[in-house]
């Protein structure tokens, strides 16, 4: 998956957090703050792989995989989307 698109998942995913009903502030923060780490790490792979960024992106993956499960129920859209982003992520070996 190009760079591009996962940036454009991104900001669906923005969209949709300003949007969803009934989704509380911890959530709304927890799920901006895992979007803002993406976006980093999406940035990042366009210049060299530092060291330690392998279990940094492990740890991403699996955070970015806990937060489309926390959501699966009752935003199932969002969870669908974050889903997304983590195959682009893999694609891009993030």
């Amino acid at each position: 998956m190009p760079r591009n698109r996962i940036q454009e998942l991104l900001a669906e995913l923005r969209s949709e957090l300003q949007e969803a009903k009934g989704l509380g502030a911890d959530a709304r923060a927890h799920l901006a703050e895992v979007l803002d780490e993406v976006g980093a790490s999406v940035e990042q792979t366009a210049g060299a792989a530092a060291a330690g960024a392998e279990s940094g992106a492990e740890r991403l993956r699996e955070r970015v995989e806990e937060t489309a499960a926390r959501f699966d129920e009752e935003h199932p859209r969002v969870a669908s989307t974050l889903r997304a982003v983590l195959e682009g992520l893999n694609s891009l070996g993030i």
